[in-house]
């Protein structure tokens, strides 16, 4: 078929969002693959799940870094940054800049035993051990660091059971959880004002099209209790009794893209209600499915989500997982990524699509385009001076893309099952193979 992409180069419609972040990154010591990242210019990576299957999982995780709780806080012998440290040495060498999970990793064998999913004992003295280690990361307490990290996320899916006995991250009631976010929030933003904090990493909004969830065999009585939960969550720390600051909201989605849009349209809607209307939010866990991972399908998935949401109310994409030994990592071959292999051997087709978003993310101002046709996808990136514009072909049909607009095409790159993210030739109107993608400079 054939598609129209119409440009206008002086309507500006914001800027372009951090949609290329990540969570985590490949692993200890594997610098070809973190110069890889620094190159696609991934603006943030969420620590969340780090290296857990590895042996080297004692870092990050605040019952890691901080072992015994009746410890004294204050002093740094209770601390072991030592695995953190190295992680994050390692990821300052690329310009990688971490988010910071405050909280623990999911524990999928609860069943067998829980172990750091229980609350804190004292909501406080959690609050003060989160304090120390944003004073060691940015303030260079305890030998530390300056590394001026920005976001501080409190917990990851405390919601993520309706029954406390099968919750895989939080073994305490939905009140204890929404009070230990007032404490440890309020007291922290007291302590640096000049820093974000929110949370809490959200199941996410299934629930929304009355359906079976995508991530769970449960019907949809469990994810209709993860929108009770943030309901009710915004209603406690919105409540004058126990009102609590919340720089961002976080949110998951296992979706595809026309789902995340209404997904992000009910975020931004139930956190206006409850009065956060300059809270952020986040998806800052989504992939568009591990079936098709290592493809040229892949590639354009993950770009169509990044286009279609940067034109919605979301500030901030982040992609699960950048750890290549997860089954969610699609940017990295596994089998290749510890061989003394060419950095080419050890790229997956999606690594390009975070290559190419970076692209219009350094150019910084997006202009209006009309993006929405599925399934032909794009966004316009100009600055007054350079321009860009990005296009993926996100279906198994051949189609034919004339583009008005722009006057001139400087150079294009593809992404193609042949090429990767490599110079063509093109003018204004393409042929795209299916699942392709093309950058135009101009």
């Amino acid at each position: 078929m054939k598609y129209s992409v119409n440009v206008n180069l002086n309507e500006k419609t914001g800027k372009i969002k951090p949609m290329h972040c990540i969570n985590n990154v490949p692993a200890f010591y594997a610098d070809d693959l973190y110069k890889a990242l620094s190159d696609a210019g991934v603006p943030l990576c969420r620590m969340h799940d780090t290296f857990v299957y590895r042996g080297a999982d004692k870092m990050v995780d605040i019952p890691k870094i901080f072992p015994d709780f009746t410890a004294d806080e204050n002093d740094e012998k209770s601390y072991d940054f030592a695995m953190t440290d190295a992680l994050f040495s390692e990821m300052a060498k690329y310009n990688l800049k971490p988010l910071y999970r405050l909280g623990t990793s999911i524990e999928n064998y609860q069943c067998v035993k829980p172990y750091y999913i229980y609350p804190p004992k004292d909501n406080l003295k959690w609050a003060k051990i989160c304090e120390h280690v944003i004073k060691h990361y940015n303030d260079g307490w305890a030998n530390g660091f300056h590394y001026n990290i920005e976001y501080w996320e409190i917990w990851n899916e405390p919601e993520n059971f309706q029954e406390i006995e099968d919750n895989q991250m939080w073994k305490g009631t939905p009140e204890q959880f929404y009070e230990l976010y007032r404490v440890s929030a309020s007291y922290l933003k007291e302590r640096f004002p000049s820093l974000k904090f929110g949370g809490y990493a959200s199941c996410g909004f299934y629930a929304i099209f009355n359906e079976k969830s995508e991530v769970s065999a449960k019907v949809s009585s469990r994810t209709q209790y993860f929108i009770d939960y943030f309901e009710n969550f915004l209603k406690y720390i919105s409540d004058e009794k126990h009102k609590a600051p919340l720089d961002f909201f976080s949110w998951h989605s296992y979706s595809a893209v026309e789902r995340n849009i209404k997904y992000a349209e009910f975020c931004r809607k139930t956190l206006d209600k409850f009065g956060y209307t300059k809270t952020e939010h986040y998806l800052n866990e989504w992939n568009p499915g591990i079936m098709s991972r290592g493809t040229l399908a892949d590639s354009s998935n993950i770009l169509a989500n990044m286009l279609v949401l940067q034109d919605t109310s979301l500030d901030m994409l982040m992609y699960y997982d950048g750890k290549i030994d997860s089954v969610y990592c699609g940017l990295f071959n596994p089998l290749y990524a510890h061989l003394d292999l060419p950095i080419e051997k050890k790229l997956f087709k999606a690594y390009y699509s975070f290559v190419a978003f970076n692209e219009l993310y350094k150019i910084g101002e997006e202009v209006y385009s009309d993006n929405n046709k599925k399934p032909v996808f794009s966004v316009c990136a100009y600055n007054g001076k350079s321009g860009a514009l990005l296009i993926t072909n996100n279906c198994e049909e051949t189609n034919t893309v004339e583009i008005n607009g722009i006057k001139e095409i400087k150079q294009a790159n593809i992404i193609s099952e042949e090429k990767d993210f490599q110079p063509v030739k093109a003018d204004s109107v393409i042929s795209l193979k299916p699942y392709e993608t093309i950058l135009l400079k101009f």
